[in-house]
């Protein structure tokens, strides 16, 4: 059975003194990437993975993280992997 590929981003408001460490602590390649994050206290994960489980997981346990106040997910995409390595001509 074909996998599929979850593409998902998360946005993350944290306290503005806990930016860098979470930042640090969220960048866990090659599944997950923070893009970018603003001292005001706001991180842009990305996350690429063949486990759904992994998305609500990671939801759920930076919510728990101190410092943070909310986790957004903003995008979810999900595609068989052979289609997304399909040629879009």
């Amino acid at each position: 059975m074909e996998q599929d590929e979850h593409i998902v981003s998360f946005l993350i408001q944290c306290a503005p003194q806990r930016v860098t460490f979470l930042s640090q602590l969220l960048h866990q390649p090659p599944t997950q990437e923070v893009t970018h994050s603003e001292q005001v206290g706001k991180i842009v994960v990305v996350m690429a993975t063949t486990c759904r489980e992994m998305v609500s997981n990671f939801l759920n346990d930076t919510l728990h993280l101190t410092g943070v106040f909310s986790v957004n997910l903003i995008y979810h995409h999900c595609e068989r992997a052979s289609e997304l390595d399909r040629n879009m001509s």
